[in-house]
């Protein structure tokens, strides 16, 4: 039994996935914000590939805009204005006309013009501290029951004077998600004596000769206008998915600007003693829905799932435009997702079961990641299903993690090993170099690089008069300060040779600049050591004065050692020079030799030093003082 574990353990994939639905009933917040947001970029892609989705012609907005109140003057939400506006649509022929504003007081002018009109709609804002509505302008629609249904407080309502002489009213209250973005609308808001339909779903059901008896509402499932006829003939039941507040997801048809027609209301005021221009407008939205609105000002934008800045109103034409084309988003609900995610779960148990190979494991998962993710996108572009994608990905992801991880814990083992015996040695990419390739370590190689010896002068006579306590901290202070230099310039640390220090640059990780990295390291190792010499002498201690040498050229490069003890490191005449560079280095400066010269000269300082011999080399060997 525990072998059969040791080498399949495909029954993690339950736990990982049964992990990650506990973080999403649990932490709904944050988990819950990521499927929400990954919604958002599935509306984003539709649009991408698809483009707008059909937008009817029959929904117009006539917009409260900047032009119109430079044009109209601060006047321009009066009530002669909007009479004005009223009775303008009404002779273009416009099926109904829903102001998205709420008038508190109404003239007897807009009066008279909604009532002859009998087609304009108020709108009602949903509230706790507000009036109680009207009796007569409930609904009460077909509903189970058994069902019982949050109620609602009281709402407000636009002046008695309008809605009692309007062709209808509806709420425009939309809650935002937690995150603050707006993607659903409920269509239809409990009250104490019944139902208070939104202003988009009291227009379209008038627009379709849809009766609230006509309305069957089943919260958690859908909303059914029974028998819709539409201005072609057609006539047909229209089934709105929604959640158990009857909400709906708000399928936006594409971006704002580029989606509904819109007019100005400046322009159509103008348009009005225009006989000719005015059959113009007639043509354009003769049969239609006309949604009025103010957008003049910031105070009526939300965010929504395609933008950041959208006009509110735009929310009815959105919805309006679903149940008049059928097209709606749908969410899977939770028993149907868990079946989806089991079969996922199964599907990964058997890849974690038949393929032993860490990396073939995981290849084979991201490959299986990425089919559920064109599944995911393909649903909802071709489907227009949303899923709770986030939290079958997490589940995935969690599961590729967990098996892996049992997969390969000895080979990690090994690789905390090694990590421990050399990363003193290496900087953090060479060491990453050598777990990821296994056997660098085995390899030995003649190769061209760049040497650098350092040595601290007079430590001698110093340490003899010092505890050693304070060589220990001396030393460790220095060497930790000129090995991060070291690694900074990705360099390689060889070995510490009592208060000296050799390094080496261009193996294991190749650098083309090799010479160059290894003087800028002696640079900042001779300004380090400036800084740890002020340092040190105002607290009593170390005089701090260092000597560095180095030389490019070829060296036998590996590791070298028994098989209990290994160091990483280099050999080789070259190795010698660059040692005698230093002994010969003058106090606190930098020599290089001419190999090193020749790459350096055009980005370093330097002036001639004197010629040297050198323990491996026929002839002298001309040097360079580096000047800092």
């Amino acid at each position: 039994m525990s072998n059969g574990w040791k080498h399949c353990p495909c029954f993690l994939v339950p736990g990982c996935f049964i992990f990650a639905w506990l973080l999403f009933l649990i932490l709904p917040g944050l988990f819950g914000t990521w499927h929400l947001r990954a919604s958002d970029h599935l509306f984003k892609l539709r649009h991408m590939f698809r483009g707008n989705l059909h937008v009817s012609p029959a929904i117009v907005h006539l917009d409260v805009d900047n032009a119109s109140i430079r044009t109209l003057g601060a006047s321009v939400e009066t009530g002669s204005r909007y009479e004005k506006i009223i009775r303008i649509l009404s002779d273009a022929g416009v099926k109904a006309i829903a102001f998205d504003y709420v008038f508190l007081t109404a003239t007897e002018g807009m009066v008279s013009a909604t009532k002859n009109s009998g087609r304009v709609y108020y709108p009602v804002a949903i509230g706790p501290d507000y009036s109680p509505f009207p009796d007569n302008l409930l609904w009460h629609p077909v509903i189970p029951e058994n069902i019982g249904m949050d109620r609602q407080g009281v709402a407000f309502a636009t002046c008695n004077e309008l809605t009692s002489v309007a062709r209808g009213v509806g709420h425009i209250t939309c809650y935002p998600d937690e995150d603050g973005v707006y993607r659903k609308f409920a269509l239809l808001i409990p009250l104490k004596n019944g139902f208070v339909p939104s202003l988009s779903l009291r227009v379209v059901c008038d627009y379709l000769k849809v009766t609230p008896d006509r309305i069957a509402v089943e919260p958690g499932r859908s909303i059914t206008l029974c028998g819709a006829e539409f201005p072609d003939g057609r006539k047909k039941d229209i089934k709105i998915p929604v959640d158990e507040q009857c909400r709906t997801i708000i399928n936006f048809a594409g971006y704002e600007s580029a989606s509904f027609a819109h007019f100005s209301l400046g322009k159509i005021m103008g348009i009005a003693d225009d006989q000719s221009r005015f059959e113009l407008l007639r043509d354009d939205i003769e049969d239609g829905i006309v949604i009025v609105a103010d957008i003049s000002t910031a105070k009526d934008v939300c965010p929504v799932p395609m933008e950041r800045v959208f006009h509110r109103p735009g929310l009815h034409s959105n919805v309006i435009n679903s149940i008049l084309n059928s097209e709606f988003v749908r969410e899977i609900s939770v028993p149907v997702a868990l079946l989806f995610d089991f079969a996922v779960i199964a599907i990964l148990m058997f890849i974690a079961g038949r393929i032993r190979s860490g990396i073939r494991f995981v290849v084979a998962t991201l490959v299986f990641f990425a089919v559920f993710l064109c599944m995911y996108l393909a649903l909802f572009l071709y489907g227009d299903v949303i899923m709770n994608g986030t939290r079958t990905s997490f589940g995935i992801v969690l599961s590729l993690i967990a098996i892996t991880i049992h997969k390969y814990v000895q080979e990690e083992k090994q690789r905390t090993f090694l990590r421990a015996r050399f990363e003193s040695y290496f900087a953090p990419e060479l060491m990453d170099k050598i777990l990821a390739s296994g056997g660098i370590l085995d390899t030995r190689e003649k190769k061209k690089i760049t040497i650098l010896f350092s040595d601290i002068a007079g430590f001698t006579k110093w340490s003899s008069t010092r505890s050693p306590e304070e060589i220990h901290r001396t030393l460790n202070e220095y060497f930790a300060a000129m090995t991060a230099i070291v690694f900074k310039n990705e360099g390689t640390v060889d070995k510490y040779i009592g208060d000296g220090l050799m390094v080496f640059f261009g193996d294991p990780v190749e650098h083309p600049d090799h010479a160059l990295r290894a003087v800028r390291a002696a640079v900042e190792m001779q300004q380090k050591a400036r800084e740890l010499k002020t340092k040190w002498a105002s607290a009593g201690g170390m005089e701090l004065k260092i000597r560095i040498g180095i030389n490019t050229g070829d060296a036998v490069v590996g590791n070298m050692g028994s098989e209990k003890r290994v160091d990483y490191t280099a050999i080789g005449a070259n190795v010698n020079l660059a040692q005698r560079l230093e002994s010969n280095a003058p106090v606190e400066g930098i020599l290089i030799s001419r190999s090193v010269y020749d790459q350096v000269r055009d980005s370093v300082k330097t002036k001639p030093a004197s010629m040297i011999k050198a323990k491996g080399f026929d002839n002298e060997v001309e040097t360079f003082e580096v000047i800092i």
